[in-house]
């Protein structure tokens, strides 16, 4: 019998990774469909300063799944989030500068460092509400997202929460739902506070 194609074989290796113990454990980094978010009309006329830290990029999911075989699926939430939150910047602010930075560097930003113009409004997101933790255990239709908020214009600070909520359909992985969901809702937080920034 022929072997199947290096595509197959590759997808079926990357899959599912079979322990001794009886505990079968897959990798997902979830789609986020960034054409289907939803734009802010008109843009804001502010430069957004998205921080990325490697706690929310290298974000990961743990869920399991026990009947008489334990399944654990890890999801790289934070790889798709990275995408996600750089096309949500960018439907909503007129400028996005996107600044990968230390947890350390991003607190002190936060509060107003040095290379900030006047107009600017930072933006510090996390997964599931932390910031320095790597992974986390949670259910893959649920989302949670906060979002630290600096307006250097009125010196206003926010910090926002909100959660999406995935459908159960089969069009993608639940988890990159449950975030454009939440992205939806920040678009919705985002407008409330627009005069504000």
């Amino acid at each position: 019998m022929p072997l199947p194609s290096p595509p197959c074989r590759i997808a079926c290796i990357a899959a599912l990774v079979v322990s001794a113990t009886g505990c079968f454990a897959r990798n997902v980094v979830p789609t986020v469909e960034t054409t289907r978010l939803r734009a802010m009309e008109p843009r804001i006329d502010r430069r957004a300063v998205l921080l990325l830290t490697p706690s929310f990029t290298g974000f990961t999911a743990r869920h399991e799944d026990s009947d008489a075989i334990t399944f654990t699926t890890f999801t790289h939430l934070g790889a798709a989030a990275d995408t996600a939150f750089r096309a949500w910047a960018e439907r909503s602010f007129a400028r996005v500068d996107v600044r990968r930075v230390s947890e350390t560097e991003a607190l002190r930003l936060l509060v107003g460092g040095t290379g900030l113009d006047a107009g600017d409004v930072v933006l510090l997101p996390r997964l599931d509400g932390t910031l320095g933790g790597a992974e986390s255990i949670m259910s893959p239709w649920f989302v949670t997202v906060r979002v630290d908020v600096r307006a250097m214009r009125s010196g206003a600070v926010h910090a926002w929460t909100v959660q999406g909520r995935a459908r159960h359909t089969n069009e993608s992985h639940p988890s990159g739902r449950a975030l454009l969901a939440a992205l939806t809702a920040l678009t919705d937080t985002l407008a409330r506070h627009r005069p504000g920034l």
